[in-house]
Protein backbone atom coordinates (compact mmCIF):
# COMPACT_ATOMS: atom_id res chain seq x y z
CA UNK A 1 0.00 0.00 0.00
CA UNK A 2 1.08 3.39 -0.76
CA UNK A 3 1.94 6.24 2.23
CA UNK A 4 0.41 9.18 2.21
CA UNK A 5 2.85 12.38 1.46
CA UNK A 6 3.25 14.53 4.57
CA UNK A 7 2.85 17.75 2.82
CA UNK A 8 3.67 20.88 4.88
CA UNK A 9 0.38 21.85 5.73
CA UNK A 10 -0.39 18.28 6.88
CA UNK A 11 2.91 18.60 9.39
CA UNK A 12 2.08 21.53 10.80
CA UNK A 13 -1.43 20.52 11.59
CA UNK A 14 0.05 17.31 13.34
CA UNK A 15 2.72 19.65 15.69
CA UNK A 16 -0.32 21.83 16.49
CA UNK A 17 -2.04 18.73 17.87
CA UNK A 18 0.70 17.01 19.89
CA UNK A 19 1.60 20.47 21.27
CA UNK A 20 -2.39 20.93 22.61
CA UNK A 21 -1.76 17.02 23.78
CA UNK A 22 1.49 18.30 25.44
CA UNK A 23 0.25 21.45 26.80
CA UNK A 24 -0.02 21.63 30.55
CA UNK A 25 -3.72 21.99 32.21
CA UNK A 26 -2.07 24.49 34.76
CA UNK A 27 -0.15 26.56 32.42
CA UNK A 28 -3.54 26.70 30.25
CA UNK A 29 -4.21 29.87 28.30
CA UNK A 30 -6.77 31.24 30.59
CA UNK A 31 -6.41 30.83 34.49
CA UNK A 32 -10.62 30.14 34.60
CA UNK A 33 -9.53 26.66 33.57
CA UNK A 34 -6.97 25.68 35.44
CA UNK A 35 -6.93 23.16 38.36
CA UNK A 36 -4.88 22.12 41.29
CA UNK A 37 -3.55 18.51 42.12
CA UNK A 38 -4.35 19.34 45.88
CA UNK A 39 -7.86 20.49 45.08
CA UNK A 40 -7.31 23.82 46.05
CA UNK A 41 -9.81 26.26 45.04
CA UNK A 42 -9.73 29.88 45.14
CA UNK A 43 -12.52 32.44 44.64
CA UNK A 44 -10.67 34.72 42.30
CA UNK A 45 -7.89 34.61 39.31
CA UNK A 46 -6.41 36.80 36.74
CA UNK A 47 -4.39 36.19 33.65
CA UNK A 48 -1.54 38.28 34.72
CA UNK A 49 0.12 40.20 31.81
CA UNK A 50 3.33 39.73 31.98
CA UNK A 51 5.60 36.56 32.02
CA UNK A 52 2.92 34.04 31.42
CA UNK A 53 2.17 33.94 34.57
CA UNK A 54 -1.04 33.57 36.73
CA UNK A 55 -2.72 34.32 39.90
CA UNK A 56 -5.46 32.68 42.03
CA UNK A 57 -6.67 34.29 45.26
CA UNK A 58 -9.07 34.08 48.16
CA UNK A 59 -9.41 37.21 50.63
CA UNK A 60 -11.10 36.60 54.00
CA UNK A 61 -11.85 39.90 55.15
CA UNK A 62 -12.31 38.81 58.71
CA UNK A 63 -9.30 37.63 59.41
CA UNK A 64 -7.05 39.33 56.78
CA UNK A 65 -5.74 36.43 55.18
CA UNK A 66 -5.00 36.40 51.75
CA UNK A 67 -4.37 32.69 49.46
CA UNK A 68 -2.76 32.56 46.78
CA UNK A 69 -2.01 30.09 44.31
CA UNK A 70 0.99 31.67 41.98
CA UNK A 71 1.69 29.86 38.58
CA UNK A 72 4.73 30.52 35.87
CA UNK A 73 7.35 28.90 34.31
CA UNK A 74 10.88 29.58 35.35
CA UNK A 75 13.26 31.44 32.86
CA UNK A 76 14.61 27.77 32.84
CA UNK A 77 13.93 24.79 34.38
CA UNK A 78 16.29 24.87 36.97
CA UNK A 79 15.70 28.77 37.68
CA UNK A 80 13.01 30.18 40.01
CA UNK A 81 9.45 31.91 39.97
CA UNK A 82 8.73 34.80 42.77
CA UNK A 83 5.60 36.69 43.88
CA UNK A 84 5.28 39.78 46.39
CA UNK A 85 3.93 42.19 48.19
CA UNK A 86 4.87 45.62 47.94
CA UNK A 87 3.58 47.51 51.23
CA UNK A 88 6.33 50.72 50.46
CA UNK A 89 6.69 50.73 46.42
CA UNK A 90 5.54 49.65 43.32
CA UNK A 91 9.03 47.97 42.01
CA UNK A 92 11.23 45.39 43.26
CA UNK A 93 12.73 46.98 45.98
CA UNK A 94 11.35 46.64 49.18
CA UNK A 95 9.10 43.61 48.00
CA UNK A 96 8.03 40.93 50.74
CA UNK A 97 8.74 38.12 48.41
CA UNK A 98 7.49 34.31 48.02
CA UNK A 99 10.60 32.68 46.26
CA UNK A 100 10.23 28.52 45.07
CA UNK A 101 12.84 26.86 43.07
CA UNK A 102 14.12 23.37 42.99
CA UNK A 103 16.41 22.07 45.30
CA UNK A 104 19.70 20.45 45.14
CA UNK A 105 18.22 17.36 45.82
CA UNK A 106 14.92 18.26 42.98
CA UNK A 107 12.42 19.00 45.69
CA UNK A 108 11.03 21.96 45.34
CA UNK A 109 10.84 24.80 48.45
CA UNK A 110 9.44 28.17 48.92
CA UNK A 111 11.28 30.95 50.69
CA UNK A 112 10.32 34.44 51.63
CA UNK A 113 13.01 37.54 50.95
CA UNK A 114 12.31 40.70 52.16
CA UNK A 115 13.78 42.52 48.65
CA UNK A 116 15.78 45.55 50.61
CA UNK A 117 17.51 46.37 47.72
CA UNK A 118 18.33 45.14 44.12
CA UNK A 119 21.80 43.77 45.05
CA UNK A 120 20.68 42.45 48.03
CA UNK A 121 18.69 38.99 47.77
CA UNK A 122 18.81 37.18 51.25
CA UNK A 123 16.08 34.59 52.82
CA UNK A 124 14.61 36.31 55.56
CA UNK A 125 11.25 36.70 57.36
CA UNK A 126 8.91 39.15 55.60
CA UNK A 127 6.30 41.94 56.81
CA UNK A 128 3.77 39.65 56.61
CA UNK A 129 2.89 36.02 58.52
CA UNK A 130 3.10 33.52 56.57
CA UNK A 131 1.41 30.53 57.98
CA UNK A 132 1.13 28.13 54.98
CA UNK A 133 3.69 28.05 52.06
CA UNK A 134 4.37 25.07 49.67
CA UNK A 135 5.53 24.91 45.96
CA UNK A 136 5.13 22.62 42.91
CA UNK A 137 6.56 21.84 39.64
CA UNK A 138 5.45 19.79 36.88
CA UNK A 139 5.87 20.15 32.74
CA UNK A 140 8.24 23.34 32.88
CA UNK A 141 5.68 24.81 35.39
CA UNK A 142 6.13 25.91 39.20
CA UNK A 143 3.78 26.99 41.32
CA UNK A 144 3.92 28.94 44.71
CA UNK A 145 0.81 28.19 47.44
CA UNK A 146 0.86 30.43 50.10
CA UNK A 147 -1.21 32.28 52.95
CA UNK A 148 -0.22 35.61 54.47
CA UNK A 149 -1.69 37.63 57.06
CA UNK A 150 -2.16 41.36 56.01
CA UNK A 151 -2.99 44.12 58.11
CA UNK A 152 -6.46 44.59 59.06
CA UNK A 153 -8.96 46.74 56.55
CA UNK A 154 -6.02 46.08 53.37
CA UNK A 155 -7.85 47.17 50.46
CA UNK A 156 -5.67 46.50 48.11
CA UNK A 157 -1.95 45.93 47.86
CA UNK A 158 1.14 46.18 45.27
CA UNK A 159 1.98 43.12 43.73
CA UNK A 160 4.94 42.18 41.99
CA UNK A 161 6.10 38.95 40.36
CA UNK A 162 8.86 37.73 38.14
CA UNK A 163 11.00 34.78 36.93
CA UNK A 164 14.60 33.76 36.76
CA UNK A 165 16.62 31.08 35.07
CA UNK A 166 18.80 30.18 37.52
CA UNK A 167 19.93 28.84 41.53
CA UNK A 168 23.38 29.26 42.92
CA UNK A 169 24.02 27.38 46.18
CA UNK A 170 20.13 28.03 47.30
CA UNK A 171 20.62 31.66 46.29
CA UNK A 172 18.38 32.84 43.31
CA UNK A 173 20.12 34.73 40.77
CA UNK A 174 19.59 37.96 39.45
CA UNK A 175 16.51 37.66 36.50
CA UNK A 176 16.98 39.38 32.65
CA UNK A 177 15.61 42.96 33.05
CA UNK A 178 13.31 42.87 29.39
CA UNK A 179 10.45 44.56 28.93
CA UNK A 180 8.75 41.97 30.28
CA UNK A 181 10.40 41.42 33.99
CA UNK A 182 10.38 45.30 34.14
CA UNK A 183 7.11 45.62 33.83
CA UNK A 184 5.60 42.26 35.96
CA UNK A 185 3.87 44.68 38.66
CA UNK A 186 0.61 46.22 39.72
CA UNK A 187 -1.90 46.82 41.94
CA UNK A 188 -3.80 43.80 43.31
CA UNK A 189 -7.53 44.68 44.22
CA UNK A 190 -8.83 42.61 47.27
CA UNK A 191 -12.20 44.41 48.17
CA UNK A 192 -13.26 45.13 44.44
CA UNK A 193 -13.81 41.12 44.67
CA UNK A 194 -15.38 40.44 47.71
CA UNK A 195 -17.80 37.03 49.15
CA UNK A 196 -21.07 39.27 50.45
CA UNK A 197 -21.00 36.58 52.80
CA UNK A 198 -18.03 38.19 54.60
CA UNK A 199 -19.84 41.13 55.57
CA UNK A 200 -23.25 42.03 58.09
CA UNK A 201 -23.43 45.89 58.92
CA UNK A 202 -21.57 48.88 57.37
CA UNK A 203 -17.90 48.04 55.60
CA UNK A 204 -15.21 49.12 57.63
CA UNK A 205 -13.94 52.82 57.01
CA UNK A 206 -10.73 51.45 54.99
CA UNK A 207 -12.59 49.41 52.69
CA UNK A 208 -15.29 52.81 52.62
CA UNK A 209 -12.50 54.85 51.05
CA UNK A 210 -11.46 52.67 48.18
CA UNK A 211 -11.87 53.74 44.56
CA UNK A 212 -14.46 51.04 43.82
CA UNK A 213 -16.59 50.83 46.67
CA UNK A 214 -19.16 52.93 49.00
CA UNK A 215 -20.82 52.55 51.73
CA UNK A 216 -22.26 48.75 51.70
CA UNK A 217 -25.23 47.01 53.77
CA UNK A 218 -26.12 43.77 53.65
CA UNK A 219 -29.98 42.45 54.27
CA UNK A 220 -29.90 38.66 53.63
CA UNK A 221 -29.04 38.12 50.24
CA UNK A 222 -30.46 41.36 48.83
CA UNK A 223 -29.17 42.76 45.68
CA UNK A 224 -29.76 45.97 43.98
CA UNK A 225 -31.00 45.90 40.43
CA UNK A 226 -28.45 46.39 38.28
CA UNK A 227 -25.42 45.20 40.54
CA UNK A 228 -24.15 41.96 38.74
CA UNK A 229 -22.24 38.83 40.52
CA UNK A 230 -19.47 38.33 38.89
CA UNK A 231 -17.23 35.04 39.30
CA UNK A 232 -17.94 31.70 41.23
CA UNK A 233 -18.10 32.43 44.58
CA UNK A 234 -21.14 34.92 44.80
CA UNK A 235 -18.69 37.68 44.02
CA UNK A 236 -19.59 41.26 43.79
CA UNK A 237 -18.03 44.00 41.81
CA UNK A 238 -19.57 47.22 42.69
CA UNK A 239 -18.61 50.68 41.43
CA UNK A 240 -18.70 54.08 42.82
CA UNK A 241 -22.37 54.37 40.81
CA UNK A 242 -23.77 50.82 42.41
CA UNK A 243 -24.75 50.21 46.20
CA UNK A 244 -26.19 46.94 48.02
CA UNK A 245 -29.30 47.74 49.91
Amino acid sequence: MASLPFTPLLLNLLASLIFLLLVSPSHSLKCTSQTFTNKKRYTNCTDLPYLSAYLHWTYDSTKSSLSIAFIAPPAKSNGWIAWAINPTGTGMAGAQSLVAFKQSNGSMTVNTYNISSYSSIVKSKIAFDVPEKSAEYSRGVMKIFATLRLPKHTASVNQVWQVGGAVDRGIPVKHAFEAANLNAKGTLDLVRYLDHNQFTGRIPDAFYKHTFLKEMYIEGNAFRPGVNPIGVHNVLEVSDTEFLF
